[in-house]
C-alpha cells in the first residue's frame, strides 16, 4: 500500500507535467516497483509529452522489470524515433528483455528492424530464437526465409524450432504445419504449450481442420495442465 501511495504521488507530478527536482527524486526511487509502475502508466498515457522520454531513461534501468515494462509501454506509444533507443536491449544479459526489445524493435522499425534481428538467431538463449523466427516472419518477406531454413538445419532447441518453422509457415511455407504438429510429441511441456500458443495466431479456414485434429489427439494423452490449457485456448479459436 506504501509502494501506490508513493506511485500516485509520481503519476499526480507527471500529469501536470511538472518535471521538477521532486519529480526526478522519485523517478530514481529505490524500489524498483515504483519504476515499473510508472513505465506501466506511461504507456497508457500517450497524452503526456514528457512520457517517451521518461521511458527511454528506464530502459536503462538496473532492475530487468523496468527496462521490460518500459519496452512494452515504448510499444503502446508506437513512436518510430525511438528506434535506435532500443536496439541496446537486443543484447540485455536479461533473456526476457531481449523478447520484449525484440517485439519492440518490429513493431516500432517493421523493415529496418530485419537486419537487427537476423543477427539473433544465433542468440545463445533457444527461447529468444524462437521469438527472433516467429517476428521475422511477421515482418519478413520470402527472401528471409533463407536464414530460417539455414538455421533450422542445425537448431538442436525445441523451443527455437517453433519460431523458426512457424516463421518459414508465415512466409509461405505451408508445409511446415507438419513440423510444427511433430513439435506436440516433445517430452517437453513448456514446447507443447509453445506449439499450441503458435496454432492459435496461425489458424484460418485453410488450416483449421487439421491443427483442430492435431491438437485433440495431442489432449488425449496431454497431463499437465498448462499444456492442456494452451491447446483448449488454441481450439477455442476454432469456429
Amino acid at each position: 500500500m506504501k509502494n501506490r501511495t508513493l506511485v500516485d504521488c509520481i503519476l499526480a507530478v507527471v500529469m501536470v507535467g511538472n518535471m521538477n527536482a521532486k519529480f526526478e527524486e522519485k523517478l530514481n526511487s529505490k524500489k524498483y516497483l515504483v519504476r515499473e509502475r510508472l513505465a506501466n502508466f506511461l504507456g497508457r498515457r500517450k497524452n503526456i509529452t514528457e512520457a517517451p522520454g521518461i521511458l527511454v531513461r528506464l530502459l536503462n534501468d538496473k532492475s530487468s522489470f523496468v527496462r521490460s515494462e518500459a519496452l512494452n509501454s515504448l510499444m503502446k506509444i508506437g513512436s518510430k524515433k525511438y528506434f535506435s533507443k532500443v536496439l541496446p536491449l537486443l543484447d540485455d544479459k536479461n533473456y526476457v528483455v531481449k523478447i520484449d526489445a525484440i517485439e519492440c524493435i518490429a513493431r516500432l522499425g517493421k523493415k529496418r528492424a530485419l537486419k537487427h534481428l537476423l543477427k539473433h538467431l544465433k542468440d545463445k538463449n533457444g527461447i529468444v530464437r524462437m521469438y527472433v523466427g516467429t517476428v521475422i516472419g511477421e515482418i519478413g518477406d520470402k527472401t528471409c526465409a533463407g536464414y530460417l531454413e539455414k538455421r533450422l538445419k542445425i537448431e538442436h532447441s525445441s523451443h527455437a524450432k517453433v519460431g523458426l518453422l512457424d516463421g518459414l509457415y508465415r512466409l509461405g511455407q505451408k508445409e511446415r504445419l507438419l513440423g510444427l504438429i511433430h513439435l506436440l510429441k516433445s517430452r517437453n511441456y513448456r514446447v507443447r504449450c509453445a506449439v499450441a500458443n503458435t496454432f492459435a495466431s496461425l489458424i484460418n479456414k485453410r488450416n483449421q481442420s487439421l491443427i483442430k485434429e492435431s491438437l485433440l489427439n495431442a489432449l488425449k494423452n496431454e497431463a499437465t495442465v498448462a499444456a492442456r490449457s494452451s491447446m483448449e485456448g488454441a481450439l477455442k479459436n476454432i469456429n
